[in-house]
């Protein structure tokens, strides 16, 4: 497997590749200190965010800044059975189940300073209310729901 990739599969309709590498384009990431600082409406915020082209400014801190995206959009078009009750993360050669709401509202770490998570990514694993803060979910492979 491509370790630049995380798959979303098990408990759904259609399994998705995420190549978190084009996420630093998206207008939907969120600024990972900003999510540090306020939470959840951090997320709330990049939902707003409109699909214009980038402005000098956004492109001066994709180089500088760190970013996360959301990953309940994506886990929601894998279209996960109603009965799904748990996500389970596999990373750093572990297997980590958290509860469903929980695991579909965490967000994913995929820059650090502009650069891409190489040594320990492709993403981090974020819960949305920061209990795991200081130690993320790394080497993120699969998101699996159960």
């Amino acid at each position: 497997m491509n370790p630049e990739i995380v798959l979303i599969r098990g408990n759904v309709k259609f399994p998705i590749t995420l190549d978190p590498s084009v996420w630093i384009f998206d207008k939907a990431k969120i600024d990972l200190d900003e999510f540090f600082a306020i939470g959840e409406a951090a997320i709330t915020k990049s939902d707003a965010r409109s699909d214009q082209r980038m402005t000098k400014k956004e492109r001066d801190e994709v180089l500088e800044k760190s970013f996360a995206m959301a990953i309940a959009p994506y886990i929601e078009r894998s279209e996960p059975d109603t009965e799904a009750k748990s996500i389970r993360i596999h990373h750093s050669e572990h297997v980590t189940d958290v509860p469903f709401e929980k695991g579909i509202s965490m967000v994913a770490a995929f820059s650090n300073h502009g650069k891409p998570l190489r040594d320990d990514g492709p993403v981090h694993l974020y819960f949305a209310d920061r209990t795991n803060q200081q130690d993320p979910f790394r080497n993120v492979t699969t998101i699996e729901v159960i």
